[in-house]
């Protein structure tokens, strides 16, 4: 997926200001749970590009591409703008557009997602390997 390049600019700027990435994912996350009949089909896509964004904000998990950064940025961006391409207010299809760019942004990031998701496991063992220790 290739993003305009005022909606690159924009989301590099928030990028390179962890603590403006922290405030969108925190954002983000709020505007889903708020929406979450309407944004379901997306919402464990919300979810684990949050979590790349905020562990990588934090400094925990570093081996993701800076483009990774960009695009998944540039998508929660787009999830808490009001004002994009159908405005929210529009019951329904205002987060059809919404939902439309988180899916295509977490599946063109597919591979780094499950690279950080393997990475998340294993940082974060089961309840049942735990049980069995």
């Amino acid at each position: 997926m290739k993003l305009d390049s005022d909606m690159t600019a924009e989301a590099e700027g928030v990028a390179r200001d962890r603590a403006r990435t922290s405030g969108l994912v925190r954002d983000a996350l709020a505007k889903a749970r708020r929406n979450r009949d309407v944004l379901q089909g997306v919402m464990v896509d919300i979810a684990w590009l949050a979590a790349l964004l905020r562990a990588w904000a934090s400094g925990e998990y570093t081996l993701v591409p800076w483009r990774t950064i960009v695009m998944a940025t540039a998508a929660l961006l787009y999830l808490v703008n009001p004002l994009d391409l159908i405005p929210d207010v529009v019951f329904f299809a205002g987060y059809l557009d919404d939902a439309t760019v988180i899916s295509l942004v977490a599946a063109s990031l597919r591979r780094d997602i499950d690279r950080f998701r393997n990475w998340h496991a294993s940082r974060r063992p089961s309840r049942l390997r735990s049980a069995t220790v």
